[in-house]
């Protein structure tokens, strides 16, 4: 099916176009087709076949097999690609939410996320308060895997919680601690969270927030030697006006070779006057800088990739309907902060919400990738029963009549 240029300048937020009851994108196993507004118009239909655009198709799979345990979800922070376009996805699985039996799990795919190795355990064996978990995961230029692991105890106290670096030269299989990153905390307590793990210029990078603070900083250590090269710096502090405590947190994490500037988006833990937002920096953390991004919504991350000169983030609203967007728009644009529609403009996947979601929930917690010229979007659902399960989409912008990027949208 085709959709004429003429029904694309009308209609430009795609649609998910499904044969699920309700449209419930989770529900939906292998291709869908993006449609640009539907049906063709009576217009359209008279359009010239030379302005004829192939809808972009996302295939869709489940990631996390069905297992005994309630919750496997949270692949954010835990999305990456080896040198061969071997996709490397973690997750956590328990019980319930913050459950004691939390795990951290890795599953591998060599065919784009339609298939998956059986899950491993990163850290078998541990008991701890409030489980152990990982959102964290990545991989460096020769292929080996990094994590950062969080056991996680009664409270964030020093000794009490510890974050942990390991390594996998295996593939996931197994894994080694290399560091204990006790060194970093404020006041007798270690971070809340260490969030992302991408390579940045060389070295390995991570973000981190503290629990009832405002402080904001990274974490970065060079692969060959992470002892005697991992480094931290902050670029809110604690008590900076500017931020109440726990504003902003989580942050993605993206190196922009091309302009040399580490990109991302930043978490909003307020409901109103903090929306979420874009930064940039530059590897050492100077020139930090953060702007609204073009959709905001609650306790939901903003993963970031690039693609050629377009850069894409992913949003999903993880209460109320659950709604999904891609959001794009040029490097050129992005630096120069220009973010705002119809600079930048959106893709709208669908809605993820079956009964609307309040308290805590599994929906959305995203994360992207990239694999040639295919992005990968991973994302946890949450069932009308509290069960959750992980999937994945991919979508190839390069695929031939499928070139779907800031300036197609924007010539239309």
């Amino acid at each position: 099916m085709t959709v004429s240029r003429i029904d694309l300048s009308r209609r430009h937020v795609l649609g998910l176009a499904s044969a699920a009851a309700g449209g419930v994108v989770a529900s939906v196993s292998g291709a869908i087709p993006l449609l640009w507004g539907g049906a063709p118009t009576a217009d359209s239909a008279a359009a010239s076949s030379a302005d004829a655009v192939t809808p972009l198709v996302m295939q869709v799979n489940r990631v996390s097999p069905t297992t005994s345990f309630a919750t496997n979800a949270w692949p954010q922070g835990k999305t990456c690609v080896s040198g061969t376009g071997r996709i490397y996805q973690g997750y956590n699985r328990s019980s319930g939410h913050g459950a004691t039996d939390t795990k951290p799990l890795i599953t591998r795919s060599d065919d784009l996320g339609v298939s998956w190795s059986t899950p491993v355990v990163l850290v078998p064996g541990e008991s701890n308060a409030r489980g152990t978990d990982c959102f964290a995961l990545g991989i460096d230029a020769i292929d080996t895997l990094w994590a950062i692991v969080r056991s996680r105890g009664s409270n964030n106290a020093v000794g009490t919680t510890t974050h942990r670096l390991y390594s996998s030269t295996d593939g996931g299989t197994t894994w080694v601690v290399r560091l204990v990153l006790d060194a970093v905390q404020q006041s007798g307590f270690v971070p809340e969270l260490f969030h992302d793990l991408e390579l940045v210029n060389g070295r390995m990078m991570s973000g981190f927030h503290f629990a009832g603070s405002s402080r904001l900083g990274f974490f970065s250590f060079d692969p060959a030697d992470p002892v005697a090269t991992a480094s931290t710096f902050d670029v809110v502090s604690d008590g900076n006006a500017a931020y109440p405590p726990v504003t902003y947190c989580e942050p993605t994490i993206t190196w922009d070779g091309g302009a040399g500037k580490v990109i991302g988006g930043l978490r909003t833990q307020k409901t109103s006057g903090a929306p979420t937002q874009f930064y940039s920096m530059n590897a050492d953390g100077t020139g930090f800088a953060r702007w609204n991004a073009p959709e905001s919504f609650v306790y939901s991350p903003l993963p970031l990739k690039i693609i050629g000169d377009t850069v894409y983030a992913l949003i999903i609203e993880r209460y109320g309907a659950c709604t999904m967007a891609l959001w794009m728009g040029s490097r050129t644009q992005f630096h120069a902060k220009n973010t705002g529609s119809p600079m930048f403009r959106s893709v709208k996947l669908g809605a993820m919400g079956g009964t609307p979601i309040s308290g805590s929930t599994e929906m959305g917690v995203q994360d992207l990738a990239v694999v040639g010229s295919t992005l990968v979007l991973a994302w946890s659902f949450e069932a009308d029963n509290g069960s959750s399960k992980v999937l994945m989409g991919s979508i190839d912008f390069g695929a031939t009549g499928r070139a779907l990027t800031y300036a197609t949208l924007a010539a239309l």
